[in-house]
């Protein structure tokens, strides 16, 4: 009959999700500090499937997230209709 190693030492263990715990976090989940703001706040609200679907390719295909789409297309918005802050 084979053996079988023993499992991994608790420790061993912890120490192996720990070294793995930022490479298996996704980027819009991470905290975010690169934009220079010191506090975000949810912006959330319902859009439908077909629109959200719509919205999430258009993002992709320019290699974007979706919040910095509606960041672009916000401001955008606001350069068109000269709306100042």
């Amino acid at each position: 009959m084979a053996k079988i190693a023993p499992p991994p030492r608790r420790s061993r263990v912890l120490a192996q999700a720990e070294q793995f715990k930022e490479e298996l976090t996704p980027n819009h989940l991470a905290t975010p500090t690169d934009t220079g703001a010191a506090t975000f706040v949810d912006l959330n609200f319902k859009v439908e499937p077909n629109f959200h679907a719509r919205f999430r390719i258009v993002a992709a295909k320019r290699r974007l997230k979706m919040k910095e789409l509606l960041v672009a297309a916000f401001q955008t918005y606001l350069e068109v209709h000269g709306i100042n802050e």
